[in-house]
């Protein structure tokens, strides 16, 4: 009997997605739809009344080989589940933040459908909030009816669940590891059946996004998962600018900017800045939300507004920096610094943009 899900591949990939760039861009991993189905006759004597199918997932992404991974959890609460019949989630449901696409990353994920019965499941979120157990916000679809973000909370939950006969889990649960390397933009299918279906190793897309094949099998009596890699080049302020790093960087600048100590010159104030911006990117590397390319060039930024308001009249041919401020900036003077702000601008431009196709604003 087949109970497991299958890594199917799509053959017909979108061309036109943005490309991951292996130390140089970001990732997000996330549900654009999924199907669950089960047949009566399988579970009839277990389940009186399904209430609803929850949605467990779990990703683990590990930059390097011994570092300690970046956990995502989440729940979602599908409700209007009947027996013989699909149930369509057609929401995206972002399992990930965006991820720094490191070559030498991994990510690991579970996927799962628990069909939870007599609306227990509203009851149990309500419990554990009381008991603080989900104040941790994590990534809620707006258009969900029920969400738990729940960095550590999935397989307590599940267990929970299944002890106490509030639910079933009908099929395996998905177990993945993609080396990040190998990771393309696009998609990724996984369709499993509770009995035992010929499921296809190939499939298409059509034009409404839905899975099909050139055969018969029929895709409305069997559950699946199609995921979706996105990526963008920058994220700009969106993770930054509520980090130490960031707002310590932005209150040198104001500092410098509302002329703080007087007594002190552009010069003695340019290295109390730069002594700062060591302690900031030491902060922002051991962050891991953001490249170490972002990084640099958001240091660029900062600087070029403190040299401005320091050096109003420095040329832009000034010849050299010095090398305290080569080692920040990683340009040897003024026109190249202004060159690679111009890039990051235009690299923030095309993330919006990005952002947009990918609907997040």
């Amino acid at each position: 009997m087949t109970r497991n899900f299958r890594h199917t591949q799509i053959l017909n990939q979108p061309t036109s997605l943005y490309p991951i760039e292996l130390d140089n861009s970001y990732v997000k991993l996330r549900i654009e739809q999924a199907q669950f189905f089960y047949e009566a006759e399988e579970i009839l004597s277990r389940l009186v009344q399904p209430s609803s199918v929850a949605l467990l997932s779990s990703v683990e992404v590990t930059s390097e080989p011994g570092a300690n991974p970046v956990k995502f959890s989440n729940v979602h609460n599908f409700g209007g589940v009947k027996r013989d019949q699909p149930s369509q989630l057609s929401l995206n449901i972002d399992l990930t933040d965006w991820i720094p696409a490191w070559k030498t990353a991994k990510i690991y994920f579970e996927l799962q459908f628990v069909v939870i019965r007599d609306n227990k499941f509203e009851k149990l979120y309500k419990e554990m909030s009381s008991k603080q157990l989900a104040g941790k916000a994590g990534m809620i679809s707006k258009e969900l009816g029920v969400g738990i973000g729940a960095s550590q909370l999935t397989a307590q939950l599940l267990s929970y669940l299944l002890q106490e006969n509030m639910a079933d889990e009908p099929l395996s649960a998905i177990r993945e590891t993609i080396e990040l390397s190998e990771l393309r933009p696009g998609y990724l299918a996984f369709l499993g059946s509770i009995k035992n279906k010929n499921l296809p190793s190939q499939v298409r897309l059509n034009d409404n996004g839905q899975i099909s094949n050139s055969s018969n099998f029929q895709f409305d009596q069997c559950s699946y998962f199609l995921m979706k890699a996105i990526s963008i080049n920058r994220l700009g302020t969106v993770v930054s600018k509520n980090s130490k790093w960031w707002q310590l960087l932005d209150y040198c600048r104001n500092q410098i900017k509302l002329g703080a100590d007087s007594s002190l010159s552009p010069e003695q104030k340019e290295r109390w800045f730069f002594g700062m911006a060591v302690l900031a990117k030491q902060w922002a590397n051991e962050d891991k939300r953001l490249l170490v390319n972002e990084i640099d060039d958001i240091l660029r930024v900062f600087y070029g507004d403190v040299e401005k308001i320091l050096y109003p009249e420095r040329p832009h041919s000034y010849d050299s920096y010095s090398a305290l401020i080569k080692n920040i900036v990683h340009v040897d003077n003024r026109n190249e610094l202004e060159l690679a702000i111009k890039d990051y601008e235009a690299g923030l431009e095309l993330a919006q943009t990005l952002r947009k196709e990918y609907r997040e604003e």
